[in-house]
């Protein structure tokens, strides 16, 4: 590539994982491209492991947040400083995935092949699995607003080859062209974790971009290393809420979803408690009390770790 190839800003969101993501930022290391920076933002960590990174990986730029600000004010700081920096596409990646080396140049390709795709994913597959399908793109499924994943756990090799249009890509690896920041802003700060990378998908579309699934480039993924658990059943519950109430009519939300949240809330209920997790039970229950009494962002966050 010529080197007036774009600039290409990867931004790599970190919360006390350093094993995860010095794997990351190795399988990083292959990629070929003149004009490809990384930077990491890390998120508050407490455990010393953005020093340790720094040491390894001199060439990775590392802006430090003093707290915890979610995925999606914490990838908020990297994408401004991308921006600032003349970026013409931002890569918005998971730290706990591992590259292929020619991933970048099958997302690249297929965005200058498609300048109104603004949005572009991977083939993604599970880290520990590499032969199954975790996500290239989803759906979103009427009446209830959920977003319904193609593909999903069945064998990766099946996936036809050919770039795909969807409604959503998953925020683990999420190529963005820079004119969409400009135009509809950055990730919605008020989901602070999951499903904001739903919201700002359909955000773009209804702006007039495409969103595209690219399966010629593959990337491996731990899935929910940093959010599984309570903290990802307390924030899904509340979001899923405030997603549909963000993307749907009023009327459908209130005569759809709302009746079909509680119906699953009450089996996930029954089937938890029965399992002994009244952790998860916990915090479904708050993740549910919190959107309806407008507690947003890092809402309850705090409380739901102490379960």
């Amino acid at each position: 590539m010529e080197i007036t190839a774009p600039r290409i800003v990867a931004v790599i969101l970190n919360w006390n994982q350093e094993s995860d993501t010095l794997e990351c930022l190795t399988s990083l290391r292959e990629v070929q491209h003149p004009r490809f920076e990384v930077l990491l933002v890390d998120n508050g960590s407490v455990n010393g492991c953005a020093d340790k990174i720094a040491e390894q990986f001199p060439e990775v730029s590392i802006i430090r947040n003093s707290e915890n600000l979610g995925y999606a004010d914490g990838n908020n700081v990297g994408i401004r400083e991308a921006l600032v920096a003349g970026a013409k596409y931002v890569l918005l990646l998971n730290n706990d995935t591992s590259v292929h080396p020619q991933f970048l140049v099958e997302l690249l390709q297929a965005a200058e092949r498609y300048p109104d795709a603004g949005i572009l994913g991977a083939k993604v597959v599970y880290y520990d699995r590499p032969d199954v399908l975790w996500a290239l793109g989803g759906d979103l499924q009427q009446p209830f607003g959920r977003i319904k994943m193609i593909g999903r756990d069945q064998a990766a090799d099946r996936l036809r080859n050919e770039i795909a249009e969807f409604d959503h890509v998953p925020g683990a690896v999420m190529f963005v062209r820079a004119d969409v920041f400009r135009q509809i802003g950055l990730l919605d700060s008020e989901f602070f974790l999951n499903w904001e990378d739903a919201e700002f998908c359909l955000r773009a579309q209804k702006a007039g971009w495409k969103i595209m699934g690219v399966p010629s480039s593959l990337v491996k993924h731990k899935v929910s290393r940093a959010t599984a658990g309570k903290l990802a059943m307390y924030f899904g519950q509340r979001n899923r809420l405030l997603f549909t109430s963000r993307c749907l009519p009023r009327w459908q939300f209130v005569l759809s979803v709302i009746p079909f949240h509680f119906a699953r809330l009450g089996a996930l209920v029954v089937t938890e408690g029965l399992r002994g997790r009244f952790d998860l039970v916990k915090a479904a229950v708050l993740g549910t009390m919190d959107y309806f009494r407008g507690r947003l962002g890092k809402g309850s966050m705090t409380l739901v770790q102490t379960f």
